[in-house]
């Protein structure tokens, strides 16, 4: 009996678990796939970068037929803007596209030069030796030794560095042949008979390159007639205020006369302009003055205040300001010219001073 019990609860529970699992009907309709195991997940390699190209670079340095470095050359690659070398005579460029062009050199005292370069990927050296023109005056001479050049120009591409009027040939500027020998060329002023022998505020020939206190402008000038040929320099566009109070704008001028003995209407003198402070203050009467058709070299320093003349190495002019004014820029001008009259320059160029100056003319 005990047993038949037994048999039968078993059946029962035998029963049970079976209704909790799935119909015959549910196990017909499953698919394979739920009896296959799930496949392990593969790797995908990573993709290969493409690797980048190494740039074209570029130096190129400029030398003198010595091979000695020429610093504040001009250089132009292809049809970029030009950059001037540093005090190895170099100048670079990275990352060049095409590999293949070519390079302009120029700076004063040498012959300008053009040549083709082509590139190796990664850094390259493009040396350009330049010659020097006898004409010419490289920025190594234009200062004395311990003076630092600030602008320099001789005109012998053509141009003069800053001055639009004279670029554009405005108001009788032109460049051209020196009137002693035609392979110089030289800033030419012939004024129109309409002008009056004055050249007017706007067509005055300079430039507007703020230059320090304490320096040196230096140029030479032949002239063939009589008159008053006028240079400026530290010319300060104001208003700015001043020890005296404000001033509008100032400048120094000397006026060089063809006339000696430092009266008259075509006499030398030192100018000192600070309207309304000291609107016209005639600084300095000049005794000396310009003879026609040789060439003179002006020498003007200003060195802490004291402000000097030179005229072919002859001091005529020693001007101590109470009153200094500020660094500014330089022009050229003219008063009471005859009609007819031409005026040369060549060779101009500012020098930062750190100590008095010294005349560097020597005697022809």
């Amino acid at each position: 009996m005990k047993k038949k019990i037994t048999t039968t609860l078993l059946i029962a529970l035998l029963l049970f678990i079976a209704g909790c699992g799935p119909s015959p009907e549910e196990v017909a309709t499953m698919t394979a796939s739920a009896w296959t195991p799930t496949p392990k997940p593969t790797s995908t390699p990573p993709a290969t970068p493409t690797p980048t190209p190494i740039p074209y670079d570029m130096t190129v340095r400029v030398t003198d037929a010595d091979g000695n470095p020429i610093a504040g050359a001009s250089v132009t690659v292809g049809d970029g803007d030009p950059i001037l070398t540093d005090a190895s005579g170099a100048t670079s460029w990275i990352n060049l596209d095409p590999p293949d062009g070519t390079v302009k050199v120029s700076v004063t005292g040498y012959f300008a030069s053009e040549q083709t370069f082509s590139l190796n990927r990664g850094p390259n050296e493009v040396v350009v030796a330049l010659e020097r023109d006898p004409n010419g005056l490289p920025a190594s001479l234009a200062c004395a030794p311990g003076e630092t050049p600030l602008y320099v120009e001789d005109f012998q591409d053509g141009n003069a560095q800053g001055m639009d009027v004279v670029n554009f040939k405005a108001g009788g500027w032109s460049i051209g042949p020196a009137p002693d020998l035609a392979e110089n060329s030289v800033m030419t002023l012939a004024l129109p008979d309409s002008y009056g022998g004055r050249v007017s505020e706007n067509e005055q020939a300079g430039v507007a390159d703020v230059f320090p206190e304490n320096a040196v402008w230096r140029f030479r000038l032949q002239i063939t007639g009589p008159g008053t040929y006028v240079f400026f320099w530290q010319k300060a566009q104001g208003p700015y205020p001043s020890d005296a109070g404000q001033a509008d704008w100032s400048r120094y001028m000397i006026h060089l006369g063809t006339t000696a003995g430092g009266r008259g209407d075509r006499a030398s003198a030192l100018i000192r302009e600070q309207p309304p402070v000291a609107p016209f203050v005639i600084a300095d009467r000049i005794v000396d003055y310009l003879r026609a058709s040789v060439w003179t070299l002006v020498e003007i320093s200003a060195f802490e205040g004291n402000v000097k003349v030179w005229l072919n190495g002859k001091e005529v002019s020693d001007y101590v300001d109470p009153q200094p004014m500020p660094g500014g820029g330089f022009g050229i001008g003219t008063e009471l010219v005859k009609s007819g009259a031409i005026a040369y320059y060549d060779n101009i160029s500012v020098c930062g001073l750190s100590a008095p100056f010294a005349s560097m003319y020597v005697a022809p």
